[in-house]
């Protein structure tokens, strides 16, 4: 019998986060359980299921008083990097319930999308790409200063696998970290 694992996620949430070819990987190995009101997601989660599968996009964050009602939960998975889409996920692991996310998958991408952002914001792309689209034109106003990264102070919020993804990718552009 395949353990059951609940995914809170509404339909159009599963489509954004879900890959097709994941669901189909899930439902070999689980059977899936869904929610009947994608708007209460949390409000009758079936007692037997085995694991929760959550995470950024999802419904709001998974309640300690779900997690701690379900006698048969053995894991909670977290689509994202971390486990904050769970009150006290420490709780539940000191409960013997494995948490676990995505973040050695998604580590790569997020840090190099990361960096993008911060050369985008660096080089003033948006603004660049707003005005041209506004005036047809390249606008330049002037403001030709060193926009290098190198020798610039880049301070990182947390320093999880996907925070020490981006630092070691920054180190080739010789910021100060």
């Amino acid at each position: 019998m395949k353990p059951r694992i609940y995914i809170p996620f509404s339909p159009q949430a599963r489509a954004a986060f879900l890959a097709p070819t994941a669901q189909a990987h899930l439902g070999r190995i689980a059977e899936p359980v869904y929610p009947d009101d994608a708007e209460a997601p949390w409000d009758d989660v079936p007692e037997d299921v085995e694991a929760v599968l959550t995470g950024w996009g999802g419904p709001t964050k998974l309640p300690q008083s779900v997690w701690r009602s379900l006698p048969n939960l053995k894991a909670i998975a977290v689509l994202g990097g971390s486990p904050m889409v769970v009150e006290d996920a420490a709780g539940a692991i000191d409960e013997g319930i494995v948490v676990i996310s995505a973040s050695h998958a998604i580590a790569e991408g997020v840090a190099e999308e990361t960096i993008g952002l911060m050369l985008a914001s660096q080089y003033e792309l948006v603004d660049s790409a707003c005005a041209y689209r506004r005036t047809g034109k390249l606008v330049v106003d002037g403001n030709h200063r060193n926009r290098s990264l190198a020798g610039s102070v880049i301070g990182l919020i947390g320093f999880g696998y996907v925070g020490q993804q981006v630092a070691a990718r920054l180190r080739a552009f010789g910021p100060v970290l």
